[in-house]
């Protein structure tokens, strides 16, 4: 079963956390220098937050964890069928975990994260973080 993500930039972790652990009634799953995580089963959502810039707090990201590699590869191969742009990795490190990603964008330039996490990492960022945005999603036939 997929679990829904959501990663946030915010400004004060410490602050970030003591109310997210009021909210969630639960204590992170991870913290690690600049990230801390929860795994909820209730619902199943994997929520994380990073120390980001003043320009980036917020909704950095969306999208979903994946059980395996063919569900992360269904999702590219869906998007990418009807003409959506995606940009797969391979075996990465970001924010503490080895996976296997494809992004996309929808139409507001939201980003979208689907992936597997395969092994623990002691990475926080990776080169990809600071690359531009994939262009927000456009069918085929829409008009410009």
């Amino acid at each position: 079963m997929k679990k829904m993500h959501v990663n946030l930039n915010v400004k004060n972790l410490d602050e970030s956390v003591a109310f997210y652990t009021t909210l969630f009634e639960s204590s992170p799953d991870v913290v690690k220098p600049g990230y801390v995580k929860w795994m909820l089963t209730d619902p199943p959502l994997n929520f994380s937050l990073v120390v980001g810039t003043e320009d980036s707090y917020g909704i950095d990201h969306i999208g979903f964890q994946c059980d395996s590699h063919e569900e992360v590869k269904a999702i590219g191969s869906r998007l990418k069928e009807k003409q959506y742009a995606i940009e797969e990795e391979g075996d990465v490190e970001c924010c503490y975990a080895r996976s296997s990603k494809v992004w996309t964008s929808d139409p507001q330039n939201v980003r979208w994260e689907n992936f597997i996490t395969v092994g623990a990492s002691d990475k926080l960022e990776k080169d990809k973080l600071e690359k531009e945005r994939i262009e927000p999603a456009k069918a085929c036939c829409q008009p410009e």
